[in-house]
């Protein structure tokens, strides 16, 4: 299978709406199926190579946000996770047709909520002095909700390859202690939200967010594939191929 399509679906499994109600007719800010508008964006440097993409509307799940409910808390309350999805791909030249092909770029930003009624969408919540961590849940387990806050970040290089912070986990199997003190380092690793502009008017219900990372992203390795041995009988063992992603920032809306 496909090891992007593998992630989305590891990444999206169980979505049930939480997207925030809008009042008022159409908003003004409008997301096409491609992208046609460079005022929503992500850009950073890939191992020093500048890169800018442009934010998709709902067919490229602008906003997708579902949830996956994991226990009660004994007081009526559910203990819930939630994941809200944004696609970015390049800005199509005037004139041009749209033609298919793998996006490339995802945000997934991930948070616990304690609920006795829907989940609340992430960015209405207090987010402006935290700094996310590339961290992704691996099985859904109430027992261990520490890194299911978070946001991992997939970067899409052709329909057969990603390089992307979650293939970091896989290939550690969620070894959150070995990935933060060797891979992800916390001070090289962050993202942080900076800015949140409730819009008004027939808009109300979107948001502006804006913010600011860094990261380091890996191909895809298969953690329980077997290790090549060269016609020597050296035993060469698995590893990934890391990529720097520096200078990120982005400005994308919620819908």
């Amino acid at each position: 299978m496909n090891k992007y399509r593998y992630f989305l679906q590891i990444m999206m499994l169980a979505l049930i709406s939480c997207n925030d109600n809008k009042t008022g007719d159409e908003c003004s800010y409008k997301l096409a199926n491609e992208p046609n508008n460079d005022s929503f964006y992500i850009t950073y440097e890939l191992d020093g190579v500048p890169q800018t993409f442009y934010q998709l509307g709902h067919a490229g799940h602008a906003g997708l946000t579902g949830s996956t409910p994991l226990t009660t808390d004994g007081e009526g309350n559910t203990i819930t996770h939630c994941r809200s999805s944004y696609e970015f791909d390049d800005l199509l030249p005037e004139g041009t047709e749209m033609t298919y092909k793998q996006s490339a770029v995802y945000l997934i930003f991930q948070n616990i909520q304690v609920l006795n009624s829907a989940p609340k969408p992430w960015h209405e919540l207090d987010l402006r002095d935290f700094s996310f961590t590339f961290a992704a849940p691996g099985e859904m387990s109430a027992t261990d909700t520490a890194y299911m806050t978070g946001v991992a970040i997939n970067l899409v290089i052709s329909d057969t390859t990603s390089y992307s912070t979650q293939h970091i986990m896989t290939f550690f199997k969620y070894d959150y202690p070995t990935i933060f003190s060797s891979v992800l380092k916390p001070d090289e690793n962050y993202l942080n939200i900076t800015n949140i502009i409730p819009l008004e008017g027939d808009c109300i219900g979107n948001y502006i967010i804006e913010g600011t990372f860094a990261t380091t992203v890996s191909s895809y390795v298969n953690p329980d594939a077997q290790p090549i041995v060269a016609e020597d009988g050296t035993v060469i063992p698995q590893q990934l191929t890391y990529l720097k992603v520096t200078g990120g920032r982005f400005r994308f809306l919620t819908q």
